[in-house]
């Protein structure tokens, strides 16, 4: 991450999990997988299981564009009171299911930020290095925690959560919200709910394809970058490791 530069950045964070079901879910997921594709728009697809895992694996292409996956820690067996040796038993199991499925190493896990923060080191023993909170959106923020892990908030939703009247839900996310978002010095991470999306109106799924192609223009134009959340996570680790002292000895013989 080029400190220096001005340009904003954001990464996308696709949530799956609960649209791991119907048929129709399967060709909603396949739609939003080529979209992303076809835009040449790295993302971040976050999975419970290895159905959804699969299905990114038999789409995949021969394309350069980053995709990774993030574990959906969630369900009764990530409870807070949950004892420690049967977490350590899920995660391990969960982890492994959908690593040998979508061929690559799970770096990232999604949930409760308090509980999974009382984990650390449970989810640093599987090679975790980040968790996404999936509270309610909030400012875009990272921070640091035990075991060398990092916590990301995500601070956009597509589509918007309801908080007032239909007749008040028309504004929706455009590309220029975002870039302002992204303008503040950390990468804004957005939240897209398949579930929910694919559930919504034709209008709203044609402005969300919409934003995607204007994401993409200015990408393409380096007025924006688009990255991963692996890629922030494993960005400020670098940034903030512990760099060697210069011995004054040495430096005066």
């Amino acid at each position: 991450m080029d400190e220096a530069s001005n340009v904003p950045r954001l990464a996308f964070v696709i949530n799956l999990s609960i649209a791991e079901g119907t048929e129709t879910s399967t060709a909603r997921i396949q739609h939003l997988i080529h979209l992303f594709q076809g835009h040449r728009l790295p993302a971040t697809w976050l999975v419970s299981g290895t159905k959804c895992a699969r299905l990114l694996v038999s789409q995949r292409t021969t394309s350069s564009i980053a995709t990774e996956l993030a574990l959906a820690v969630d369900g009764r067996w990530s409870d807070v009171d949950t004892p420690p040796s049967a977490f350590r038993r899920e995660l391990t199991d969960r982890c492994a299911a959908v690593s040998i499925a979508a061929d690559r190493a799970i770096k990232l896990v999604a949930g409760d930020p308090q509980t999974l923060r009382m984990r650390t080191a449970l989810l640093a023993e599987q090679g975790i290095s980040g968790i996404l909170s999936t509270n309610q959106p909030e400012a875009s923020s990272s921070r640091p925690l035990s075991c060398g892990l990092w916590q990301l908030a995500l601070s956009q939703q597509i589509p918007r959560v309801r908080r007032f009247p239909k007749w008040f839900t028309n504004r929706r996310i455009s590309a220029k919200q975002l870039f302002a978002a992204s303008a503040v010095g950390e990468t804004t991470l957005v939240a897209v709910d398949s579930a929910a999306l694919g559930n919504s109106s034709a209008r709203c799924l044609r402005a969300f394809e919409k934003l995607l192609n204007e994401v993409s223009w200015a990408a393409s134009r380096d007025q924006l970058v688009v990255t991963t959340a692996g890629a922030v996570v494993a960005e400020l680790a670098r940034q903030h490791a512990v760099k060697p002292q210069r011995s004054i000895l040495r430096v005066a013989a």
